[in-house]
C-alpha cells in the first residue's frame, strides 16, 4: 500500500508539472492517461531539465495520437 501511496503522490507531481507546462486541458488528461499506462514516462519527466519537459510531453501526446 505505501508502495501504491508513492505511486500516486508521483502521479500527482508529475501532472502538476505539466499544467505548469501550459497545457491545455484535455493535453494533461491525455498526458496523464499515458502515465498510468507507462508510469517510467513520470521518472523520465521529472529528471529532464524544465527546457526540455514540455518537448517530451508534446513527444508523449504525439505518439499517444498515432497508437489510437
Amino acid at each position: 500500500m505505501a508502495e501504491e501511496d508513492q505511486l500516486q503522490k508521483f502521479h500527482n507531481e508529475a501532472i502538476l508539472e505539466c499544467q505548469k507546462l501550459g497545457l491545455t486541458g484535455i493535453e494533461v488528461v491525455n498526458v496523464a492517461a499515458a502515465f498510468v499506462k507507462v508510469p517510467a514516462q513520470m521518472s523520465m519527466l521529472v529528471a529532464l531539465s524544465e527546457s526540455l519537459r514540455r518537448e517530451y510531453v508534446l513527444k508523449i501526446l504525439a505518439d499517444e495520437a498515432k497508437k489510437n
